[in-house]
Formats: structure tokens, C-alpha cells, sequence
């Protein structure tokens, strides 16, 4: 699954606890961007609790103290400098950690969905072909409807 970058939506809040709100009742946040001067470790061991797998993009001076174990490092964090003239490299490598982190999450069948509907095939198991009853036709598409249906 690729993602165009401009789909993504940059949400400020006002500080690390209205933060990790956003990221315990949003579930569409896909990455967090962060001073590692200003919030540090503290800070990724709590968004870690909520989503072990969201990558977390601390940015870093050439001054920053980076007191990080081993342990610390199973989480999703990456580490970029304050530079000038790297801006572009930088969204580039968050754009493609942000790609991993939803190609990770995604089930295979949902991902297997998305290729299907993507590459706009209109066979007799589309959804919604003769009006929703194609499904009806087979076995197996009996069984995935009636597993919908099942569905409250």
C-alpha cells in the first residue's frame, strides 16, 4: 500500500497530554513528530503503551543527549537532526515509514481488497454487480455473505 503524502492530515495539539488523547481516541494517527529536547523518552514510553507500533520522529540538535537502551529501541523511533537543506529527505524517510507502519498494520485481506478495488477489475464477485446478488451465486460467496449478515 502506498499513500500519497498530501493525504495526510498534521494535527498540533497543545501539549504532550492533549497528544496522547488524540492518539488514544483517533485511531487514524500514523506517526508522531516530536523535540527530542522538549519531550524525550518519557514521551514515546507513553505513546508506546497506546500503540506500540506508531512511529515516533524525534528531531535532535547536535547538542541533544540521547540516553536510550537497548530495550528502548524495540520501539518505532527514529531520530532526525535539525539541518537546513534536508527538509525534503526528511519528509521522503517519514513518508516511508508512515507507508511501513500502515503495510504493517494492514490484514491481508484488506490489503488483498484494496489491490482488487485499485485495480478497478468489475468481475462477477464485485461487490454490488446485479444488484448485490452475485454473491449469491457461488459457495463461497453465499458463505461471505452470510458472514456479513451475520454482522450487527
Amino acid at each position: 500500500m502506498h499513500y500519497n503524502p498530501w493525504d495526510f492530515q498534521i494535527i498540533w495539539p497543545q501539549n504532550s497530554v492533549d497528544l496522547l488523547k488524540f492518539i488514544e481516541h483517533n485511531p487514524r494517527i500514523c506517526g508522531v513528530i516530536f523535540d527530542w529536547d522538549e519531550y524525550s523518552l518519557d514521551l514515546c514510553s507513553e505513546i508506546n503503551q497506546l500503540n506500540e507500533y506508531l512511529p515516533l520522529y524525534a528531531f535532535i540538535n547536535t547538542n541533544s543527549t540521547l540516553d536510550v537502551s537497548v530495550h528502548d529501541m524495540r520501539m518505532a523511533l527514529w531520530f532526525f537532526e535539525y539541518a537546513l537543506g534536508l527538509a525534503e529527505d526528511i519528509a521522503t524517510r517519514i513518508h516511508q515509514y508512515t507507508n511501513e507502519y500502515l503495510d504493517n498494520i494492514t490484514p491481508p485481506f484488506t490489503k488483498a481488497l484494496f489491490t482488487y478495488a485499485k485495480e478497478g477489475k468489475y468481475t462477477f464477485c464485485t461487490p454490488g454487480h446485479m444488484a448485490g446478488t452475485a454473491y449469491q451465486k457461488s459457495p463461497p460467496g453465499c458463505l461471505f455473505y452470510d458472514f456479513l449478515a451475520a454482522i450487527p
